[in-house]
């Protein structure tokens, strides 16, 4: 998959896949909708950059009908700050990989 969004091309071929998040919506803070069978993938380029792609979802078997304000659930790109990166995996409790791409920026309490 291909975006470019202010000038920035983020490629899912030549970008560096740092984790998959499945979730149930019913456990996802920040939906609610029971949007089950999504996954988020996060995504690092050579030039330090950070994005996700997040596919599946209610509508997944319609073949990406919109849904709300013309947004379809089937695959939606995001490119994120390096704070928004993390905060990612925080949300997620994927502490291991945080700590293995992101130990440089924790510090202890």
């Amino acid at each position: 998959m291909k975006a470019i969004v202010d000038g920035k091309r983020y490629d899912t071929d030549k970008a560096e896949l740092i984790e998959t998040i499945r979730h149930d919506a019913k456990k996802d803070p920040r939906n609610k909708l029971d949007a089950t069978h999504r996954k988020i993938f996060l995504y690092r380029t050579e030039k330090q950059n950070y994005f996700s792609v997040e596919t599946g979802g209610i509508l997944t078997w319609h073949d990406g009908d919109t849904f709300q304000n013309g947004k379809t659930f089937e695959t939606e790109f995001e490119p994120l700050s390096e704070k928004q990166a993390m905060k990612l995996l925080e949300e997620y409790k994927l502490y291991d990989e945080l700590e293995k791409h992101f130990g440089d920026k924790i510090e202890d309490a």
